[in-house]
C-alpha cells in the first residue's frame, strides 16, 4: 500500500478505514449505470433525431452518436464533477469524489487527466484504472467528507 494514495493526511487514517468507513461498491456500480445511461441516452437521442430527416433505407451516420457520447461523457465527468463534486449518478446515490492524497475536492485538471487516461486505457486495453490509485479520484460517501 502506497501511503501517497491510501492515507488521509488530515487524520492520518487509511482511506477506506475510519475516514471513509462505508462500503461503496454497490452504490458506485449503480451510479455508473445511471451515468452510462445518461451518456448513452444522449447519443441515442442524437442518432434518432439526426436520422429522422434521412430517406428510408439510407445509411445512418454512426460517427455523430459516438462523438456525442464521448462529449457528454467528458462534460459530465469533468465539468459537472468539478463544480458539484459528483456526477448525477453519484449525487443521486450520496457519493462524491475526493483526491486520495489529501481528501480534498479534485481540480478540473485532475478530472480531465483521469478522464483522458481512463478513456485511453479502455480503448487500448479494455481496462479501467483503479479508483484512488495513480492520482485518480476516490469515490466516497458525501456524508463522510469532512470540511
Amino acid at each position: 500500500m502506497s501511503k501517497t494514495w491510501n492515507l488521509d493526511t488530515r487524520t492520518r487514517h487509511p482511506i477506506g478505514g475510519p475516514s471513509y468507513p462505508s462500503p461503496r461498491r454497490v452504490r458506485r456500480a449503480l451510479a455508473f449505470v445511471i451515468d452510462f445511461g445518461i451518456h448513452l441516452g444522449a447519443a441515442y437521442l442524437v442518432a434518432t433525431v439526426g436520422s429522422a430527416g434521412l430517406p428510408p433505407g439510407s445509411p445512418k451516420p454512426i460517427a455523430v452518436p459516438i462523438v456525442t457520447w464521448i462529449l457528454v461523457s467528458f462534460v459530465h465527468r469533468t465539468v459537472v464533477q468539478s463544480i458539484y463534486h459528483a456526477t448525477l449518478g453519484k449525487w443521486l446515490l450520496g457519493l462524491c469524489v475526493v483526491r486520495p492524497a489529501d481528501g480534498r475536492w479534485p481540480t478540473f485538471g485532475v478530472l480531465v487527466r483521469s478522464w483522458i487516461l481512463g478513456f485511453v486505457a479502455f480503448i487500448l486495453f479494455q481496462d479501467t484504472p483503479t479508483e484512488g490509485k495513480d492520482g485518480f479520484p476516490l469515490v466516497v460517501r458525501r456524508r463522510d467528507v469532512r470540511p
